[in-house]
């Protein structure tokens, strides 16, 4: 993982997914993966769903903006003046709360010709982020702005090995296929996405099919 980090400083925005059933460690691999690229510089934002009090969905955009303002300072005057324009932001849906808090600050700081390093955001157990279509949301909202090149972020999802049940597997499924077929447009074979899935439709082997030129799935 640390390596797929440091080969993707200088491509565009990807995604890792790290699947495992209950209690491999996939907690203390994000942990530890966290603090190994924040030594180097290289970590933006690390959440857990897996600390009670985080499994909040709306607080999973509000806590990336926040720690990427204390390691890139230029984005911190950014996201400030923002706050100050409108401090009901962080009471936003998720989708607005990226755009506001994180996509249209990087916008700003571009046009003043300043250039943003590449990081990475680490989600550590998204299975216990509160209600299926919120964590389907994340997955959607992620997806959406690795295909639109909106943030220069590479993004690892930690979550259980079964995934995917009743509404959320068309959701991801669909964001999965999307994402591989901008892959395929661009040509970036080394560009990553989020890809892995297991549940009784055999939507990890369509999965695994669809993101075989664009993704990169860890399995513990």
């Amino acid at each position: 993982m640390t390596n797929w980090v440091i080969e993707s400083v200088n491509t565009p925005s990807s995604m890792y997914w790290m699947r495992g059933p209950t209690g491999v460690g996939k907690p203390t691999i994000a942990q530890t993966r966290a603090e190994e690229l924040a030594e180097n510089d290289y970590l933006g934002a690390a959440f857990f769903f897996t600390v009670k009090e985080h499994r909040n969905p709306l607080r999973l955009f509000t806590t990336i903006a926040y720690q990427l303002t204390t390691t890139l300072p230029d984005y911190h005057g950014a996201v400030e003046d923002r706050i100050l324009k409108d401090n009901t932001i962080v009471e936003k849906k998720m989708s607005s709360q990226l755009k506001s808090l994180i996509v249209e600050p990087l916008q700003e700081l571009r046009k003043q010709g300043k250039s943003i390093q590449p990081k990475a955001i680490f989600i550590d157990g998204l299975d216990e982020c509160v209600g299926e279509d919120a964590r389907a949301e994340i997955i959607k909202i992620i997806t959406s702005s690795i295909r639109e090149g909106s943030t220069p972020f590479h993004w690892a999802i930690f979550r259980n090995l079964a995934l995917c049940r009743h509404s959320s597997r068309t959701t991801l499924l669909q964001s999965l296929i999307s994402l591989n077929s901008l892959s395929l447009a661009r040509q970036t074979a080394r560009s990553r996405c989020i890809c892995g899935a297991n549940s009784r439709t055999n939507l990890n082997t369509e999965v695994s099919r669809n993101c075989s030129n664009y993704g990169q799935l860890t399995t513990i």
